[in-house]
Parts: C-alpha cells; sequence; structure tokens
C-alpha cells in the first residue's frame, strides 16, 4: 500500500494505520527485484471490442497506437531486466519500477528539450540568417545559395551556341528543376525568305513560357541531335521536337561533350519535356557539369551523308554545292559540324534549382534528419493550396469519418439488436 492511500484509508475510516517509511536510494529502488507495482502482462496487448460504440475504426486505430507505446515500454523494461541479471544475478520481472519509470519520463523530456532547443537554433542559424552567397561565373551564370542545400541560378541561353557549359556542378543524386522563358528560331534565313514572299516559315519559333501549350513538332528531328538513337523516343510522349532545350551531365574527367546519344552513349543527350507549369525535374545519375544546347542539325559527317541520300530539297542541294565551292574540297565543308547552330537567333532565360542529395553530403549525420524534414516542410508550405495536397488530405479526412460514421452506427445498430 502506498502512503497517500494509507492516509486516505485513516481519514475516511477514522482509524489509524500503521505505515512504516523506509527511506531508500534511487540506486536502491531501481535493483528492488520484487518491484512496486502491477507488471505488464498480455492482457495490455489484447484487442478489445468497441461494438456498440461510436468511431470503432478510430478507437481501434488509438488502441494500436497504445500498444506500440507499451511494447517500447515494455522493450526498456525487459533491456533493464538483462542488466539487472548481470549486475545481480536474478531476474526481477516485469514489476513497475519508480525508478525506471523516473529514467524514462527524463529521457523522454530533455530529448524533447534538445530537439526543440537545436531545431530552434538550426531555423535561426540555417534559415533565417543564412548567408546567400550570391555570385557569378565564368559563364555569367548567376547563383545564389538557399537553405538547406539548395541553389538558384539563371542565366541567358544563346540559341546560336552549340552546346553551352553552365559550369553548374551538379551531384549523383540531385534533384535539378529547370525552367524557362523565351524563344529562339533555327533558320534565319529561312525566316527571312517567310517574310520577303509571305510564307509560312518550314519550321516554328519555339517559344518557352508559362502561356504556351506543349504542341510537339517533328519535323525532321531524324537529322537533330536528339532523335538519332532509336533509344531515344521508345515512348510516344518522348518524341524529339524541333527546337527543344537538350541537356547533359558532363562528366569532371572527359574533355568535351558528347554531341549526341549512339549505340553506345545510351541516355547521355535528354530532351525537357515541360510540364503544364513549364518546368522540368530530373534527378541527377552521375556527377558532372550541366550543359545545354537546342534539337537542331548537326553536320557531322555522318549527318551531311544522310541528307544528300534523302536529298530534303533542292535547294538543300544547292547550299552543298555553294560550300564545296568555297572550301575546295567536300571534306572541309562538312566538318564545319556546328554550321546549322550559327544561324539560330533568340535567347532564352533559364533558371536552374537544386536540390543538393543530403544523404551523400557532408553534413553531421545529426543534421541531415533536421534540413530533409525542414527542407519538405518548407516545400509544402510554399505551394499554393491546390498543388500542396492540403484540399486532398481534408478530403481524406472527411470521407474517412463518414466511413467510419457508417461502420459505427452499423454495428451500434446490430449490438442493439442483439
Amino acid at each position: 500500500m502506498s502512503l497517500i492511500s494509507a492516509i486516505k484509508d485513516a481519514i475516511f475510516t477514522e482509524t489509524p494505520s500503521d505505515v512504516a517509511i523506509n527511506e531508500r536510494s534511487f540506486i536502491s529502488l531501481m535493483l528492488d527485484y520484487k518491484g512496486q507495482g502491477e507488471h505488464l502482462s498480455g492482457k495490455d496487448f489484447r484487442f478489445h471490442s468497441y461494438k456498440g460504440k461510436t468511431l470503432i475504426i478510430t478507437r481501434h486505430v488509438l488502441h494500436v497506437l497504445q500498444i506500440i507505446v507499451l511494447g517500447l515500454i515494455w522493450l526498456v523494461y525487459e533491456i533493464y531486466n538483462i542488466l539487472h541479471k548481470l549486475i545481480t544475478g536474478k531476474w526481477r520481472g516485469m514489476n513497475t519500477s519508480a525508478g525506471i519509470n523516473m529514467i524514462i519520463v527524463s529521457i523522454v523530456v530533455i530529448s524533447t528539450i534538445i530537439m526543440l532547443s537545436y531545431m530552434l537554433t538550426f531555423l535561426i542559424k540555417d534559415v533565417v540568417f543564412a548567408p546567400n552567397n550570391a555570385r557569378i561565373n565564368a559563364q555569367g551564370v548567376v547563383t545564389v545559395d538557399q537553405p538547406c542545400l539548395e541553389t538558384q541560378s539563371f542565366f541567358l541561353l544563346n540559341a546560336a551556341s552549340f552546346w553551352t557549359s553552365t559550369d553548374i556542378s551538379v551531384t549523383k543524386g540531385d534533384k535539378v528543376y529547370i525552367t524557362a522563358s523565351g524563344s529562339m528560331y533555327s533558320d534565319i534565313g529561312d525566316m527571312y525568305n517567310a517574310a520577303k514572299n509571305n510564307i509560312e516559315p518550314k519550321y516554328p519559333r519555339s517559344i518557352f513560357s508559362a502561356t504556351t501549350s506543349n504542341k510537339k513538332d517533328t519535323k525532321d528531328v531524324k537529322y537533330c541531335i536528339y532523335g538519332r538513337y532509336s533509344g531515344d523516343y521508345k515512348k510516344s510522349e518522348d518524341l524529339p521536337r524541333f527546337g527543344s532545350l537538350l541537356y547533359q551531365i558532363h562528366p569532371y574527367h572527359h574533355k568535351e561533350p558528347l554531341y549526341f546519344n549512339d549505340d553506345k552513349n545510351e541516355e547521355v543527350v535528354k530532351q525537357m519535356n515541360f510540364t503544364k507549369d513549364r518546368e522540368y525535374c530530373f534527378e541527377a545519375k552521375k556527377s558532372g557539369i550541366l550543359y545545354l544546347t537546342f534539337n537542331d542539325i548537326l553536320l557531322d559527317e555522318d549527318m551531311f551523308n544522310r541528307i544528300k541520300q534523302d536529298g530534303i530539297s533542292d535547294k538543300t542541294v544547292e547550299v552543298w554545292k555553294d560550300l564545296e565551292k568555297t572550301n575546295n574540297t567536300e571534306y572541309d565543308s562538312i566538318r564545319n559540324d556546328k554550321l546549322w547552330f550559327q544561324d539560330n537567333i533568340g535567347e532564352v532565360l533559364v533558371n536552374v534549382r537544386i536540390e543538393k542529395n543530403i544523404w551523400s553530403s557532408d553534413l553531421s549525420w545529426y543534421r541531415k534528419p533536421v534540413v530533409a524534414f525542414y527542407r519538405r516542410i518548407n516545400h509544402w508550405a510554399t505551394k499554393d493550396m491546390k498543388d500542396s495536397g492540403l484540399l486532398l488530405f481534408i478530403v481524406i479526412v472527411i470521407s474517412y469519418l463518414v466511413v467510419d460514421g457508417i461502420v459505427s452506427a452499423f454495428f451500434r445498430k446490430k449490438a442493439n439488436k442483439a
């Protein structure tokens, strides 16, 4: 009998109670194999019947959570039993102990205080007062560091250039988000002739903006960089588009990027298929430098011979004849493999957001879960309500309560009949 119970009995029964109070140390309470309370048993882990009650499903869910908590407490006592056996040579049993309970509560309280203090320090140091470290590299790319291992980069991509290095380093496992705004046209001569003769240009202008539809143009793409390799478009949605944005991760140890895919270099050059929000996302499969270009024709020797054989148009043949006359030999003309990039016009503003791979970073092990948790919460909170999943969550909760109510009413009605 506890001291409080003895005092209560003495007050209500008006009879004296003889209670012996033995002052004991905390260590002696922990080593007491007789215990001081009821022990955990199988009945504590049994499922109850809630028939005839409201919210039957919810009650079962809460009961499962209770069993999990009791299981954790049981595990602590089991570990304590093993230690007690090693120290005293006796099994203490599963009786509760004031000392063990105090240890469990102290661990929970201290851990909570430490966790909250660390989270507060993290928010102040790594989020509120995080340095942005804005910088610009040799390629004209402006990069701003964001909290939690994220970077934001902006630059203008010249349509007339071939495979432009962004000098943006990407590590395997990083998530890269790319948006683009602007336009380009692949043939200034064709545009001039179309305007002069009042006819429609052969190729449409590639427009990158939030209001542009995703209509695909696959005209002459078999002559372009992305489209030579059959594995590039095994699915219909992967059909290459003329003038679309391409990217590749250029390994650090290579001297120059690969021009196009072939049987040996599958899935090196990839096309950006933007979503309705004009955003393209991919996860880096290897580390290297991000390179960008447009899907245009590359006049290497193989493509030159293919164009001559196919005979795209009489005008193309005339162009080749003029090139051969100017350069004296056919070999010299076809080695100008970037010729049809030089007449591209336009610029595209490219925005590259990189979420660095937290788990492979050099962060301390105890910081990685906190950074990952904050990143997830931050992304969820900054989205529009329709994109954040909040409405879906509300619908799921309401649907769950309705189903729980129907099931509970059914069993309650059945119990009343019985």
